[in-house]
């Protein structure tokens, strides 16, 4: 499987608009009651185990979170893959005999950095540093009409509930804070009251600084994501290309993409954008979704919007209506990263497989590490792809 944008504009000279053999399979549906979860894990800490058990393992699976007391995700009913939670490997495994049991793996930040925490004040140079507690392990999130507890170290607020405070008091006598988030945001401070709005979706970043009587010093970090949802508001009409625009538009030219349309502006081509998700309502993006629309893999639901924005410009260069690289393609957006771009293999391997499914015709993943380690886990996956003859 071919992830790199480029190799795009080949595929629309050689017009290729390929015919799968499988029949479309739907992701199947979630399971429901006090043992299924519908959000991916979103820290290394959360993983459980992937569970290729064959379609006719849910009564099994139920069997043995009912007796365990574990939990579990759907990723595809139909195929009998499950990621199990809380049990162990071996417990599964005399379970669902015949399955193929395997630890998932989560990585942070595959398709960009962490936003860069700058340096501290002068004011820390006359002090030493020290550990003591700076924030109770539980931090409250006061939202517009409510306050919820957000615990673990990863924490996840909807876009509404994005309004912060946090209290320092009694800690000690000098604070500096700064939070850092997505396009530059920053806002920092010396009081005992962290108090900011998180205007975007996205991740952000709280450091702590406090210095006690003696002039010791201490830092803590965490971070959380903010998150959104909108549900699709159908196909319009593109925007106009304005002659002036497009001459300012450079990546078309040079990966080929002009040439390439005196062939097909890839018509009748399904582009799977496995990544953050996709804007689907940008007014270049909306009238080229699929009609499916997409998956979400990282909150389980059928809104694969992106919360990080990666995935919407990748998904631009594309299938952009207007400067996408194959302008008459549908794009199938599945959201397998989360809004701080990381991701688990379940998420993102079932990306892969459920694209096949819907008959997607080219699979485009702009995301990776620099190891071995992670390609070797999703090889499977690609193979999957590959033997559907899905670039």
């Amino acid at each position: 499987m071919k992830t790199v944008l480029g190799w795009m504009a080949a595929i629309l000279a050689l017009t290729l608009a390929l015919v799968l053999t499988g029949c479309a399979k739907d992701r199947g549906g979630s399971g429901e009651g006090a043992h299924w979860v519908q959000a991916a894990p979103a820290s290394a800490s959360q993983v459980g185990f992937l569970v290729a058990a064959g379609p006719s393992a849910g009564a099994k699976v139920e069997s043995l979170l009912e007796s365990s007391g574990g939990k579990a995700r759907v990723l595809d009913a139909a195929e009998g893959r499950y990621e199990i939670f809380g049990v162990s490997q071996e417990s599964i495994v005399a379970a669902l005999p015949g399955a193929e049991v395997r630890k998932n793996h989560y990585y942070d930040h595959l398709i960009q950095d962490a936003p860069a925490v700058p340096a501290v004040d002068p004011w820390l140079l006359d002090c030493k540093k020290a550990e003591f507690p700076i924030l109770a392990p539980v931090v409250a999130v006061k939202a517009l009409t409510h306050a919820r507890e957000l615990g673990g170290s990863t924490r996840t607020v909807k876009f509404g509930d994005a309004s912060m405070w946090f209290s320092l008091e009694g800690v000690g006598n000098e604070y500096l804070w700064q939070v850092l988030g997505p396009r530059g945001f920053h806002v920092e401070g010396k009081s005992a009251t962290i108090a900011f709005n998180a205007t975007l979706p996205g991740e952000y970043i709280v450091d702590i600084i406090a210095k006690n009587a003696p002039k010791n010093c201490a830092e803590t970090k965490f971070d959380f994501q903010v998150t959104w949802k909108q549900p699709y508001l159908g196909r319009k009409l593109p925007l106009l290309v304005r002659a002036e625009d497009f001459k300012q538009i450079s990546h078309l030219s040079a990966v080929g993409a002009t040439t390439a349309w005196s062939k097909s502006f890839g018509d009748n081509v399904k582009i799977a954008i496995v990544d953050s998700g996709v804007n689907y309502n940008h007014p270049d993006l909306a009238p080229n979704m699929a009609d499916e629309l997409g998956w979400d893999f990282v909150n389980g639901d059928n809104m694969p919007f992106d919360d990080n924005e990666h995935g919407t410009h990748v998904a631009g260069l594309a299938a952009g209506a207007r400067y996408g690289v194959a302008p008459h393609a549908r794009i199938l957006a599945v959201k397998a990263l989360n809004a701080a771009g990381g991701g688990d293999v379940g998420s993102i391997e079932q990306g892969i497989r459920y694209a096949v499914n819907q008959r997607s015709n080219v699979i485009v993943m702009s995301l990776g590490r620099y190891d071995d380690s992670f390609r070797t886990q999703l090889e499977p996956a690609i193979a999957y792809a590959e033997s559907h003859n899905v670039l």
